[in-house]
């Protein structure tokens, strides 16, 4: 329901961030408060929710500040597998990404973090 919708649009009264099962899978796989205070309470820009590999991509970023902070949610639409990615790089909007994935474990990947 929420593909093509924005991460902050409601869909039957709920946004997509909102979703318990959205909720849960980003708290059990991101460890880190800080991060996962970023991806559910930054206000700037967010791309349209898109269904890619099997799982729900949503994506937002740092209002005035995309380039260097943003964020993808790559989940499976029963909300059982999550990975986040999160990038903050000041000097950099071409640096690496961190990848937090199942079994409390991270991965660093090239670039920002995708938005589609």
């Amino acid at each position: 329901a929420y593909v093509g919708k924005y991460p902050f649009d409601k869909v039957e009264g709920s946004t997509f961030l909102d979703q318990p099962s959205v909720k849960a899978a980003v708290a059990a796989t991101v460890g880190d408060a800080g991060v996962r205070r970023f991806v559910f309470t930054s206000n700037g820009p967010n791309a349209p929710i898109a269904l890619k590999d099997g799982r729900l991509l949503a994506w937002g970023c740092e209002a005035h500040n995309c380039g260097f902070h943003n964020w993808t949610i790559a989940i499976t639409p029963d909300g059982k597998d999550a990975q986040v990615c999160f990038y903050q790089n000041d000097a950099s909007a071409e640096g690496e990404s961190t990848w937090y994935l199942p079994g409390s474990r991270t991965e660093k990947r090239a670039g920002n973090c995708p938005s589609e």
